[in-house]
């Protein structure tokens, strides 16, 4: 699968098939077992429904449907630990994907599916409406280390995508940007000082894309990553294990414990 979102639900719901099994098989427990068998599932089921949504309501109902199953699914899972069907260390695991899925579907993707919700009507009338929101190149490819925060940037990536097509097909001029940046210099988000003279032409561009009604941007495309999405798409898992490999070598990957989620992804309206 080349969404990641799309990718860790499913793997999730293997682990609860599996956890079903042993639920079954070692503890003899069968009532439990079929509800976090249930929720479980459904989770990736949702989100695999949503991409292939009719409009946007639709979208929407399947994504808030994933979230309430993910909440659900934590709760049965709690519960398991309680009862002593699940002790600690099996629980652990499991129960941090669950959320970990949670905070992607709560934080990035449905927040902003949100906040586009109280604007859509406005969005999709004649008068001129200029929308972004920031994604990140690590949405549109496979990113080893950052897993989580590149499937949090895939479900605003695509549910922007679905959205801008959906507003072509009602005759709607207006388009919402997909800003995916690699990185931002010259910002305190990684630890420096902020410095308009670098942050400065980069906010030029992003206005220029948005009043040219443009769909996505990318900085730095041409130069650097027409040719990383070239080589991704033709081979998504072999370009992921290079890429976990660079990072390897290059001392850049560690087994610290880092934050789970990244940041909400930022929109604005002019």
């Amino acid at each position: 699968m080349d969404n990641v979102i799309e990718s860790k639900t499913f793997d999730f719901a293997i682990r609860i098939v599996n956890l079903y099994k042993y639920l079954c098989d070692q503890k003899k427990e069968y009532v439990l077992s079929k509800q976090v068998l249930r929720s479980g599932t459904s989770i990736g089921a949702n989100v695999a429904e949503a991409q292939q949504a009719q409009s946007r309501p639709d979208f929407i109902s399947k994504m808030s449907v994933a979230l309430k199953e993910t909440t659900e699914t934590k709760y049965w899972l709690k519960l398991l630990n309680a009862t002593a069907y699940l002790n600690d260390n099996e629980v652990k695991t499991i129960l941090s994907d669950c959320i970990e899925i949670e905070k992607i579907l709560t934080v990035d993707t449905v927040s902003t599916i949100k906040i586009f919700r109280m604007f859509y009507e406005r969005i999709l009338q004649d008068e001129t409406f200029f929308a972004g929101v920031i994604g990140s190149i690590s949405g549109w490819i496979s990113t080893p280390s950052a897993s989580v925060y590149a499937a949090a940037k895939a479900g605003v990536i695509r549910f922007v995508e679905s959205v801008n097509i959906e507003l072509e097909s009602y005759g709607s001029n207006n388009r919402i940007l997909d800003v995916s940046p690699a990185s931002f210099k010259g910002s305190r988000f990684y630890g420096g000082k902020n410095d308009l003279s670098i942050t400065g032409p980069l906010a030029d561009e992003i206005l220029t894309h948005l009043f040219a009604r443009d769909t996505r941007f990318i900085p730095q495309y041409k130069e650097i990553y027409k040719a990383v999405l070239e080589r991704y798409q033709d081979d998504p898992h072999e370009y992921g294990l290079h890429s976990f490999e660079f990072k390897k070598n290059s001392g850049r990957l560690d087994n610290r414990k880092r934050v789970q989620i990244g940041y909400l992804s930022g929109t604005f309206d002019l």
